[in-house]
């Protein structure tokens, strides 16, 4: 299937860098935004208590901050190329992301976008002085809460490039949606089945 078959909503995208020798190759979160996506599936999931969850697995168009970051140093602040929707041996798309809400205006999904950078840049971890100023290798509080401003900035003016990159992507109402996911359910089978 291709990318216009999916429907189209808002979601949270946690932006990600490589992390280097020093945290141990893992990826290191450097705040959230509100971007476009396409929906591939959610699935509902019951817990033992008796709780159910809906997880969505969607797939973001642009999600390349270190590349825009390495590109904004020659003052282009290019995004990268549109990621494609890919198939596995599966038939499993990928590269997907997993997220809790959807939202279908770019202001709701902000909004929470907001909040979660409060709780990311606010919280217990990241407003330690040590751990910050071991993280940004700085000497001093000022330095530090200068990187950080920065490293914000950088993930708004990211989060407006994207938005510009996607605005010929049109948000899906709820009739189109259930439409195109029935449509995928239907050829998914059929692949399935040969």
């Amino acid at each position: 299937m291709k990318a216009n078959d999916y429907p189209v909503k808002y979601a949270i995208l946690e932006l990600k860098e490589p992390g280097g020798y020093l945290y141990g190759y893992e990826n290191l979160t450097r705040g959230f935004i509100a971007a476009k996506c396409w929906v591939i599936s959610s699935k509902i999931i019951y817990r033992p208590s008796g709780e159910s969850i809906i997880k969505h697995e969607v797939v973001f168009p642009y999600q390349d901050l270190a590349y825009f970051k390495r590109t904004m140093a020659s003052y282009q602040g290019d995004i990268g190329s549109r990621t494609t929707i890919e198939y596995n041996a599966c038939n499993e798309a990928y590269p997907v992301n997993f997220v809790d809400n959807l939202y279908d205006t770019f202001e709701e999904a902000k909004a929470v976008a907001k909040l979660k950078n409060n709780q990311f840049w606010h919280g217990d971890f990241r407003m330690n002085p040590v751990s910050l100023a071991d993280r940004y290798n700085k000497k001093s509080y000022a330095e530090v809460v200068a990187a950080v401003k920065e490293e914000i900035a950088i993930c708004e003016l990211f989060e407006k490039v994207v938005f510009i990159a996607t605005e010929d992507m049109k948000i899906t109402n709820e009739n189109e949606e259930a439409f195109k996911l029935l449509r995928h359910k239907k050829t998914h089978r059929m692949l399935e089945n040969g």
